[in-house]
């Protein structure tokens, strides 16, 4: 049994995938328990094609992908650090002329990392819904045909790159941006939230689309157990801070199915 999981940096990993796994196996019945780690989310697409991975964890978006390639289904939305759902904020400086996505032609955004849901791919969709033509650029635009963006690789950086101007505007989830060692007391006093997102699940687990029906519904049973994060809360601990987890509901079959409108690679 294995799980699958993105990760630019396994070895930091492992320590939470790796004993859900040796869990979940002991659970199914499987003599065996591993993990698979790709650093995108194609190459986890080819995993579940070759029948290399059973399970996968990880963001809406990165669900969506394996669900529209046809290789995965749902199963449960994880409560990641304890949270089931987090929104995606567009940041400004308060002292900003900016008001609206619309005002953020001819600014430099500061998205994190191309693998990030709620920093990512959730403000882009927006904004290019909203009619902005959005180029990846290091330098402002010299004109308003456009927003130039860059990627900060962590919410730190991205809160740094807006004190100092260097940005006109950050995204970041309404959890990153409520922890003061990402974004300090001192710069979040001279910032503004422009937009939220809707709330939109913090996780999703997904299992091999060709996995046994029956091996399904089981593992669905071990997961949506209401004792099992009393009886496992280590485990679950070790596993993101996971507090639990939910059945798929409407709503979140239907941000699946809105996110698979965007896929190219």
């Amino acid at each position: 049994f294995r799980i699958g999981k993105v990760s630019s940096n396994p070895s930091n990993q492992e320590e939470h995938i790796g004993p859900m796994s040796g869990f979940l196996a002991a659970q199914m019945g499987y003599q065996n328990a591993g993990t698979v780690y790709t650093k995108d989310i194609w190459d986890m697409v080819k995993k579940f094609q070759r029948d290399e991975v059973e399970f996968f964890t990880g963001s809406l978006w990165e669900a969506a992908v394996l669900v529209n390639e046809g290789v995965a289904e749902p199963v449960a939305i994880k409560f990641k650090e304890r949270s089931r759902s987090y929104r995606s904020l567009i940041v400004v400086r308060a002292d900003s002329d900016i008001q609206s996505i619309a005002d953020l032609a001819g600014k430099l955004v500061a998205f994190e990392d191309p693998s990030s849901t709620s920093a990512y791919r959730i403000p882009f969709l927006r904004m290019r819904d909203s009619g902005l033509n959005l180029v990846e650029n290091i330098n402002r635009p010299d004109n308003n045909s456009s927003v130039h963006y860059r990627f900060s690789n962590s919410e730190q950086i991205s809160s740094a790159w807006l004190y100092s101007e260097i940005v006109d505007a950050i995204c970041i989830s309404d959890s990153d941006w409520a922890k003061t060692e990402h974004v300090p007391d001192f710069q979040k006093e001279t910032y503004r939230v422009i937009h939220a997102s809707p709330e939109l699940p913090r996780a999703i687990e997904v299992v091999r689309k060709n996995m046994s029906a029956e091996n399904r519904q089981k593992l669905k049973q071990i997961l949506l157990d209401p004792t099992f994060p009393f009886n496992e809360q280590e485990l679950l601990d070790s596993y993101h801070e996971t507090s639990g987890f939910a059945e798929i509901d409407t709503e979140t079959l239907k941000a699946l199915e809105n996110f698979s409108r965007y896929f190219a690679r």
